[in-house]
């Protein structure tokens, strides 16, 4: 299993491993408008819930 070095602050960090990444073939999936929907729907579902709280 590879370890990535991580230097400097968070943004250099993570542009060095999403380089690395990226090199290796990492592609993030497509989000399709039914996924968004249900993002939404749970993030309202949320808000609601830990307001009655």
């Amino acid at each position: 299993m590879y370890h990535p070095r991580l230097k400097g602050n968070a943004y250099e960090a993570g542009k060095h491993y999403a380089k690395i990444l990226y090199k290796n073939g990492f592609r993030f999936p497509k989000v399709t408008e039914e996924k968004l929907k249900f993002g939404e729907a749970a993030s309202l579902f949320l808000v609601n819930l830990i307001r009655m709280l």
